[in-house]
């Protein structure tokens, strides 16, 4: 598991990819409309939301490739 950001005072959470089913998955944090903080099963996706949370982009961030 790993996570990227500070989920810290969030106010929504939402699977963003993945099948939670299979334990592979990225989960996002956010809080007033912004993405505060990635959580993912599968090793390395955290880094792919590097920006989204960087520049606090819109919650929930899309899929990155």
């Amino acid at each position: 598991v790993q996570m990227l950001g500070s989920p810290v005072e969030y106010d929504a959470v939402q699977l963003v990819e993945g099948d939670p089913d299979r334990w592979e998955f990225v989960t996002a944090y956010g809080r007033g409309g912004h993405t505060i903080a990635v959580l993912a099963t599968i090793p390395g996706r955290v880094h792919a939301y590097r920006d989204a949370i960087a520049n606090r982009e819109e919650f929930p961030p899309l899929p990155r490739s």
